[in-house]
């Protein structure tokens, strides 16, 4: 099991960049991470994986404090965003050298190489010098060195970024056969489509703090009521920007081509959004009322500011939902 508590991680010069995050992976689970660029993610799977040291809190991996990393690093296979690779090595030396550190005997550690890259479509590249890979193979190189030596938990950073549509769909059917099997996975992903698939639990995470935490289900549920997404013709831009001030009800998010309402529990006619569209002149091409998803969830609880304008989280916006009355935390 993966166990934080309070972790807080302040960088020279005083930057905060993870305020007292606490987070749990049980045996047998899938847990999420997500949260905009720059919210502390990394730095959260960094402590956890000992490469970086919290400046305060406490965290068990496997059954050891953070602060025995010589114990935690055989139980743990990790892929990190940089993939740290050698550009000179090919990818078979990679498996020699990551069998050697783990102590994997050679007779197993080539029969786990060879089902490896079959797994992770290597077969044309494992001979090949890593520098020659593109960045979707170097990604896939990675994913499997982190699992050579059979490690009991997992922690990947956003593991799928670079990953064709095939090799995605491969890579989280390995994860599933491997929550399956009974070990703890923690991952951090911008793809929400994909944590909604995989994870039985996230943490929603900005400006270093968990901000929203619960199944995918119980977040889209606490964000409440209903979304109703509408297709316009005109530039979607120009429609928000006629529809501010406009509308009473919260500003509606731009999703592509869609303008994007949230419908409170108050304010179910859809007829009222449609009316006021055509009060702005909008060409309304088509429209649907649909539950929340995970992008919903999302912005509702991070806000859609960009990295260059922090500005203030407001402090109501935190919910956890934890199950069965608090036995997460057991």
């Amino acid at each position: 099991m993966i166990a934080a508590t309070d972790l807080t991680k302040v960088y020279a010069g005083g930057r905060r960049a993870l305020i007292g995050v606490s987070l749990r992976v049980h045996e047998g689970e899938i847990v999420g991470v997500v949260g905009p660029n720059g919210a502390g993610k990394s730095t959260a799977l960094k402590i956890l994986s000992t490469v970086f040291a919290p400046s305060s809190g406490t965290a068990t991996v496997c059954g050891h404090d953070l602060s025995d990393a010589g114990s935690i690093r055989p139980c743990i296979g990790v892929a990190l965003q940089d993939v740290g690779l050698d550009p000179l090595m090919t990818g078979h030396e990679h498996f020699t050298v990551q069998a050697s550190l783990y102590g994997v005997p050679r007779d197993a550690a080539a029969c786990r190489e060879a089902r490896l890259v079959e797994r992770f479509g290597l077969s044309d590249h494992v001979d090949q010098v890593v520098g020659a890979y593109s960045g979707g193979t170097q990604r896939r190189l990675s994913l499997a060195l982190a699992l050579l030596h059979e490690p009991k938990a997992l922690i990947f950073d956003e593991p799928t970024v670079g990953l064709d549509p095939r090799a995605r769909r491969q890579f989280m059917a390995t994860l599933r056969e491997l929550r399956d099997q009974g070990h703890p996975v923690l991952l951090s992903t911008q793809y929400l489509e994909e944590a909604n698939q995989l994870c039985q639990y996230l943490y929603v995470i900005d400006e270093g703090a968990v901000v929203a935490e619960g199944s995918p289900a119980d977040l889209r549920a606490a964000v409440g009521g209903l979304a109703f997404r509408v297709t316009v013709g005109d530039t979607v831009d120009d429609v928000a920007s006629r529809v501010a001030g406009t509308w009473q009800s919260g500003q509606p998010r731009i999703d592509g081509e869609q303008l994007v309402f949230h419908v409170s529990d108050q304010i179910r006619d859809p007829d009222a959004i449609l009316a006021m569209l055509r009060r702005v002149d909008a060409e309304i091409r088509e429209y649907r009322l649909v539950t929340p998803d995970l992008d919903d969830v999302f912005i509702h609880f991070t806000g859609e500011r960009s990295e260059s304008e922090p500005g203030q989280r407001p402090m109501d916006m935190t919910v956890r939902i934890q199950r069965g009355g608090g036995q997460r935390w057991k």
